[in-house]
């Protein structure tokens, strides 16, 4: 145990005390999760196909092709409305509120999506989700459709942690041994959204590569200015590790 002491700005005095040890880790390190692979994604897509009911394999379907396809947070993906799709449809970019970005003008950023997610997403909305719907108002479970495009099974909006552990029910049920949690789906993401804008900066000669990148990594993924080197430099010191995923 080790004790630091200094002084206040105030003028007193405080008193901080710490352990240390060989076996606990320095607190500098930084622990790196992996993005998850394609094999895990498949597996679980695959594993949907098990489940009994349909609206659970296509709702469930429509979190991991969010997940996937957007690199939106969990809580960003749960806020996501039926009214988000269908004007993703006609501009082929889906509206996110960022969730980690506060007192700003504008708490919301737009990410292309692939036609074909947008066009299987609505299938679900069109058919199992507003089935469900329909049956929970005519038997009072709730009063109106609020909008919301994830639901569980008495209408109602989805729980956020309710996505984290339908995740891991499929990659239980699929015999998944690799971490499959919803925020490894935006390292996936974010990986290989780094390399298709190297690519393009490189191929276009753009000289001031990293300040380009930065700057669409702000835009598509909500982050802060201070966050962006960080998966940078990961993403350049492991860049031969990444061709894999």
């Amino acid at each position: 145990k080790k004790t630091h002491q200094g002084n206040k700005k105030n003028g007193g005095k405080f008193s901080n005390s710490y352990f240390e040890h060989s076996s606990m880790p320095e607190k500098e390190v930084t622990i790196k999760r992996n993005a998850i692979s394609n094999p895990t994604v498949d597996s679980l897509l695959s594993e949907l196909e098990n489940f009994k009911t349909t609206f659970r394999i296509e709702r469930d379907k429509a979190i991991l092709n969010l997940l996937e396809h957007s690199g939106g947070r969990r809580i960003e993906i749960h806020q996501v409305k039926i009214d988000d799709i269908y004007k993703a449809k006609e501009t082929g970019r889906l509206k996110l509120y960022t969730a980690k970005k506060r007192n700003i003008s504008n708490p919301s950023r737009e990410v292309p999506i692939g036609k074909e997610v947008i066009d299987e997403i609505i299938g679900f909305i069109t058919f199992d989700r507003q089935e469900l719907i329909d049956k929970a108002i005519t038997k009072g479970k709730i009063k109106n459709d609020h909008g919301y495009l994830l639901i569980n099974y008495y209408g109602n909006h989805m729980g956020v942690q309710s996505i984290s552990d339908e995740i891991a029910i499929i990659r239980r049920a699929a015999g998944i041994t690799e971490r499959a949690h919803p925020h490894l789906f935006r390292h996936r993401f974010v990986t290989i959204l780094l390399d298709d804008i190297h690519k393009s900066l490189t191929d276009m000669g753009i000289g001031d590569i990293a300040d380009s990148v930065r700057n669409q990594l702000m835009s598509l993924m909500g982050w802060s200015v201070d966050m962006t080197p960080t998966y940078e430099d990961q993403y350049l010191s492991e860049k031969e590790g990444w061709k894999n995923i």
